[in-house]
């Protein structure tokens, strides 16, 4: 019976540190609470993204929002990591609340 019971708690054990996502929201990623204000034709805004000790990332995907109090024709975003581009992102104006998915 000890046999059975050792195994059980092997096997236990070996699922607890099986690989699990988790998703945080950027808003509790970063030290900015609110909306990121971009004013002018350009801007650019850093949001830190850290990797703990230990961590591994196989992907991020982020949803981005963008809100227009004047009237344009298109939004241009780009995302970088230092001096690398990731994406471009360009979003058409249809109204003034836009989404756009970078993943």
């Amino acid at each position: 019976m000890n046999k059975y019971s050792a195994l059980f708690l092997f096997f236990l054990s070996a699922f607890s540190l099986a690989e699990k996502t988790a998703e945080v929201p950027l808003t509790y990623a970063t030290d900015n609470q609110n909306d990121i204000v971009l004013r002018g034709q350009s801007q650019t805004v850093s949001v830190p993204i850290a990797i703990l000790d230990g961590q591994e990332v196989e992907s991020i995907r982020l949803s981005l929002s963008i809100y227009n109090n004047n009237a344009i024709d298109k939004s241009m975003l780009w995302i970088a990591a230092g001096n690398r581009t990731l994406a471009n992102v360009e979003i058409k104006q249809r109204s003034q609340h836009q989404l756009g998915f970078v993943a």
